[in-house]
């Protein structure tokens, strides 16, 4: 009696087994990273591997792959595995395959339809030669680069690496590729605002992962450190505070001068980075009939630099900020009769800024317009000095 239950049972598991149906989901394959993997007769072999979705309590699969040949299809292999995929030496060509699953009772329970598959050729870039392999960033350029080498196809990938870099802000693809001489020659248009100071190389990756590397292009400035003298006119505005104005009967004092030394040792894409010293004078002078009164102002600075070349090789834009100090030097009231006030003497901490255009009027001459601007930390009384600038420079 028991014995024929167990029977019913086994039996009713069986047909269940038997008949159940799975739907298999294929996974078109993807190539290894060693894509080529043999030099033949027939050309080169690959590995290719196919894959498919692993079946919960299938004991094994069978692998099928067949070849279209002038003939039809042609079985070219057949295994049977338990991982869920496969890896097969192949050349290029049209290809299909399928899965049978086997269930825990080695019986198939279910098989996929012909999934089919296409090998192309895949093919080996070479990098003879690129031109330019150095750019100066104070020059004009137009981003082209001509290269040389083998099998530069149409869908072939170029970009531009730092080289030793694997960070993929680095990366720089071209705007545009022209190719030429039947896949020997192709002209690349890079944005040449993207390409900063570094050393790098061109990649040709084909599709299969095969690439090759260009040697080292070297983007730079023909001047790595800028040194920069210049020297013209900056008459002293002083419209703070009142006193100045009520002493010397005005806020505008035109016998003055000034001039800056500037070191830039830093130069990138965005812009330049350096120090200046600058020095200014004002002669101040009013005479009353009665009496005169006279002295002169100083003022020395340090500064941090800003440059921009806007036009290169025509105009850039300075932007200078830091501080220093101001003098009042041998101020005094003076009377007929060689008669004189005590001589004031002092010296102010203060801060500085201001910005600028440069004209290149020639490659290493330049006229610098623009203004700054100095307030002083005077006791009881704060400074305010503004200072327009008509400059004649000479770059180093």
């Amino acid at each position: 009696m028991h014995c024929k239950y167990i029977f019913f049972f086994f039996a009713g598991f069986l047909v269940c087994v038997s008949t159940a149906t799975t739907q298999i989901q294929l996974v078109s394959p993807q190539p290894l990273p060693d894509y080529f993997i043999e030099e033949t007769d027939e050309g080169r072999m690959i590995i290719q591997r196919f894959q498919w979705q692993s079946i919960p309590g299938a004991l094994q699969y069978d692998f099928t792959l067949e070849e279209s040949t002038e003939d039809g299809w042609e079985e070219i292999n057949f295994q049977t595995v338990t991982d869920n995929f496969v890896s097969i030496e192949l050349s290029p060509g049209e290809y299909r395959y399928k899965i049978a699953v086997y269930n825990l009772l080695g019986i198939v329970e279910t098989e996929s339809e012909w999934e089919a598959v296409s090998i192309k050729q895949a093919y080996n870039p070479g990098l003879d030669s690129i031109s330019p392999d150095i750019i100066y960033l104070e020059e004009a350029n137009s981003g082209i680069f001509t290269v040389t080498g083998q099998n530069l196809r149409e869908e072939t990938k170029f970009y531009l690496r730092v080289i030793n870099s694997q960070n993929t802000e680095n990366i720089i693809f071209p705007l545009s590729k022209e190719i030429e001489e039947n896949n020997r020659r192709v002209r690349l248009q890079f944005d040449i605002d993207q390409i900063d100071v570094a050393d790098y190389v061109l990649v040709a990756e084909n599709p299969g992962g095969l690439d090759a590397e260009s040697s080292g292009i070297r983007i730079q400035f023909r001047k790595p450190i800028d040194f920069n003298i210049s020297a013209g006119y900056m008459p002293a505005i002083i419209p703070y505070p009142d006193t100045v104005k009520t002493y010397f009967n005005s806020i505008f004092y035109p016998f003055s001068a000034g001039a800056r030394i500037t070191f830039i040792p830093v130069k990138r894409r965005g812009g330049y980075f350096g120090a200046a010293i600058s020095g200014a004078y004002s002669l101040l002078f009013y005479d009353t009939g009665a009496y005169t009164l006279s002295g002169h102002l100083v003022e020395s600075n340090l500064l941090f630099v800003y440059q921009f070349p806007i036009v290169k090789q025509f105009l850039t834009f300075d932007a200078h900020v830091g501080g220093g100090f101001v003098y009042f030097i041998d101020t005094k009231f003076s009377y007929s009769h060689d008669l004189q006030s005590d001589i004031l003497n002092a010296m102010f901490p203060a801060v500085s800024g201001g910005l600028s255009l440069q004209f290149y009027v020639l490659r290493r001459l330049y006229i610098e317009c623009g203004a700054d601007v100095t307030f002083a930390f005077a006791p009881d009384m704060p400074l305010l000095i503004t200072r327009p600038q008509l400059s004649i420079g000479w770059q180093f």
